[in-house]
């Protein structure tokens, strides 16, 4: 399959949580985790329909909107709408891409090992929700992937 699938799923983002134990010892994950996962499993099935899950590496495209607080100034709420003022509140980036990322195994790609490539934002909007895009990488090498520093003008 070479077409990208794009998964949305509307709702406040949610981290992966670190794993808890019972007093014997046993590791289970949270409850809200698990819950989260199942929700962007489904999209996903739902998106892939009767498509095969994706082999060889892939890109992720992620974006976690949160909603703008409704106790915000106006002023303050077209600036979260502008891209002016971020989210930098918890859940973090790396656990929201986690959560999604292992959501994904079996369904879009066999294995969340096959990402070699991940760009993703935080933002406010209207609504709360994740899209996340997968994208097979075919063909040549690009600039981009020669193992080079980027350089940054100042």
């Amino acid at each position: 399959m070479t077409e990208p699938v794009t998964i949305v799923v509307m709702g406040a983002p949610v981290g992966k949580g670190r794993p808890r134990f019972t007093r014997g010892g046993h590791a289970y994950t949270p409850d809200k985790t698990r819950s989260y996962e199942q929700s962007v499993a489904w999209a996903a099935k739902a998106e892939m329909g009767s498509r095969q899950p994706i082999d060889g590496p892939v890109q992720m495209y992620f974006r976690a909107v949160f909603e703008i607080p409704k106790s915000w100034p106006e002023k303050k709420q077209m600036d979260a709408l502008l891209g002016v003022i971020r989210p930098t509140v918890k859940p973090d980036a790396d656990n929201l891409i986690k959560a999604v990322a292992d959501s994904l195994n079996g369904i879009v790609y066999r294995d969340d090992s096959q990402i070699t490539e991940i760009r993703g934002s935080k933002r406010y909007g209207h609504q709360a929700f994740v899209t996340v895009t997968v994208k097979p990488i075919i063909g040549a090498v690009t600039d981009e992937a020669n193992n080079q520093p980027e350089r940054i003008s100042a």
